[in-house]
């Protein structure tokens, strides 16, 4: 068995990837599984374990990870799994925050030894995508604004020092250390050009003759930058004083009625 591991990172057409991923496995060839958070319950139940590693970072914590990541192992067996496919950016760690630790991926080494250590026997080959530094800072700013609101600036969050000088390349060899086995980088923006976009030149790896991809269909995926009312609100004072997961909410909320109205007032046009 051959497993490939896309590992991250985040804000890097991640969700697009696995899209594309799951949209097309019914066009794979026979003996290829793909691992994807969307649909599978053993990627999910991995995440919980990863998550419960982030706060509590102790050795029981990543005996539970381990467990999860030999449970998928058990899977792709169990399936007489020739290439399975895990695309999955929480290997990396958790999504980066600008109040914790100066490290990005302070996580990602630690995780990353479980899973070669678990796939030892079945070749691993590791995979990251990146983009442009500015434009994956923006992406990452455009995050905390959905999901929760931020009284930062864009200027303030990009002057963080940690993203400022962000070196993708160091970055890998700090999160791929000690690991022996084969690594590859893909910059998000060679997929630009690619028929079935982000995804193509990770695709390309894992099938360098195309057999894979041959009949497949590209998707049309993206999360778009919040609109400047979305942005005035997340940057109310009285948002700050709440709790994380109400400003979520309200935040989601809002832009469901936003995105609804904005429907309405479309048709409303076109019937005018």
């Amino acid at each position: 068995m051959k497993v490939y591991i896309h590992g991250g990172f985040h804000k890097t057409a991640t969700s697009s990837i696995q899209k594309l991923l799951t949209e097309n496995a019914p066009l794979a060839p026979s003996g290829y599984r793909f691992y994807v958070y969307s649909e599978h319950p053993l990627v999910q139940d991995l995440y919980k374990r990863l998550l419960f590693y982030w706060r509590v970072p102790s050795s029981l914590a990543l005996r539970r990870v381990r467990t999860g990541l030999e449970l998928l192992r058990e899977d792709m067996v169990s399936h007489e799994t020739k290439t399975a496919i895990v695309s999955f950016e929480s290997l990396c760690g958790q999504l980066p925050n600008h109040r914790n630790t100066a490290s990005i991926f302070p996580h990602a080494n630690t995780i990353l030894k479980e899973v070669a250590d678990v796939f030892a026997a079945d070749e691993p080959v590791f995979m990251f995508s990146t983009r442009n530094a500015r434009s994956w800072i923006e992406s990452l700013y455009y995050h905390r604004v959905r999901s929760r609101g931020t009284r930062m600036k864009l200027e303030d969050f990009a002057a963080i020092e940690k993203y400022r000088t962000l070196d993708w390349e160091n970055l890998v060899d700090e999160v791929m250390n000690d690991i022996q086995a084969p690594c590859h980088v893909v910059a998000m923006e060679d997929d630009l050009k690619s028929p079935l976009g982000p995804g193509s030149a990770i695709l390309s790896i894992i099938s360098p003759d195309g057999k894979l991809t041959a009949n497949w269909k590209p998707v049309e995926r993206r999360k778009p930058r919040p609109d400047s009312r979305v942005i005035e609100l997340g940057e109310r004072w009285w948002m700050m004083l709440l709790p994380r997961f109400l400003r979520r909410r309200i935040m989601r909320t809002y832009m469901r009625r936003l995105k609804r109205g904005d429907g309405m007032a479309t048709l409303n046009a076109r019937s005018s």
